[in-house]
């Protein structure tokens, strides 16, 4: 069997009606990743697709290196490539943007607009156009829920999933996994109807760097809109119902943004707590202690934060 056919068995696995495919958690979420008949034929032609040869006598790989011309079977158009990898759960979502970075036409009765319900500007270069409108600035967005979905839907992936609950520390005295974290204990402390089931995701929110447009700084929280929305649905308590592949069950997939992971001023984009001033530190909010000194801020008393006693503590 070869590997591209073993990736499609994963995600076409459905598994047998029976108690113990009943999720663990609550009720069933809106969200499934079950497949429906015409996803199911679909399935079907990439299986017949992955058993054909691409051309007879050559290897694998290389034949993407020759043109169709020649012979090969290969996708007919870019477009047909995309709606293969939208298949497969590789897909993304267009949304328009106001290209003044001030609203996203993400919901239904928004989708329709044709300007800007808080600039009023045109969503489209030429709004006089006969044919196909272009919008100015589109979002492209990597829906987070079929990829998690995905990472249970491998019989591979699913297993290491779940490595916090079956896996073994070998040095008890070193950090070894984010398990060993208060974080991560703390938040098993805090949420303990979250822990009952293992299969639940915990993540870090990466944002250093994370500048599409050149100018997210402020507006960045407008982008951030469709990722919040699929988190809000991951962490209710119905969840989102997932097939894990290894055990043949269905359950409902719980998840929680456990760690951020920036620099203080994409730390300040995403809190909206302003890293600036007087009081910058988003841990001390308005305790900061902080001076004017020289036409500049300076932040002092850092002394509070050693372990008493401590020989600094009297150094004046």
């Amino acid at each position: 069997m070869s590997d591209m056919t073993t990736c499609l068995n994963d995600l076409s696995y459905i598994p047998l009606n029976n108690e113990q495919n009943e999720p663990t958690q609550g009720d069933i979420g809106e969200t499934s990743n079950e497949p429906t008949q015409a996803i199911r034929n679909e399935f079907e032609e990439l299986y017949a697709s992955a058993n054909e040869e691409l051309y007879a006598g050559y290897d694998y790989f290389f034949q993407f290196l020759f043109p169709p011309s020649k012979g090969y079977k290969l996708p007919p158009s870019y477009y047909a490539i995309k709606k293969t990898f939208k298949t497969i759960g590789l897909g993304y979502e267009s949304i328009h943007v106001c290209v003044n970075d001030c609203f996203l036409f993400l919901a239904e009765d928004n989708k329709a607009k044709q300007f800007c319900p808080v600039c009023n500007t045109s969503i489209w270069k030429d709004n006089n156009t006969t044919g196909k409108k272009v919008p100015k600035k589109v979002l492209r967005y990597f829906l987070i829920i079929p990829r998690l979905q995905r990472l249970y839907k491998s019989s591979h992936t699913a297993k290491e999933m779940t490595w916090h609950v079956t896996g073994k520390c070998t040095e008890p005295s070193n950090m070894q996994h984010p398990l060993d974290g208060r974080a991560w204990k703390k938040s098993d402390t805090r949420y303990p109807k979250f822990v009952t089931e293992p299969r639940n995701v915990r993540l870090g929110l990466v944002a250093d760097g994370f500048n599409s447009f050149g100018n997210l700084s402020k507006d960045i929280d407008v982008y951030l809109r469709p990722l919040i929305d699929d988190l809000k649905d991951l962490w209710a308590l119905k969840g989102v119902e997932t097939i894990d592949a290894a055990i043949g069950q269905k359950f409902n997939m719980r998840v929680i943004v456990l760690w951020t992971i920036n620099d203080f001023f994409a730390q300040s984009s995403l809190s909206g707590w302003s890293g600036q001033g007087y009081m910058a530190c988003p841990t001390c909010n308005e305790d900061t202690p902080s001076k004017h000194m020289l036409s500049k801020t300076a932040y002092v008393g850092h002394r509070r934060f050693l372990k008493k006693p401590h020989k600094l503590e009297e150094v004046t």
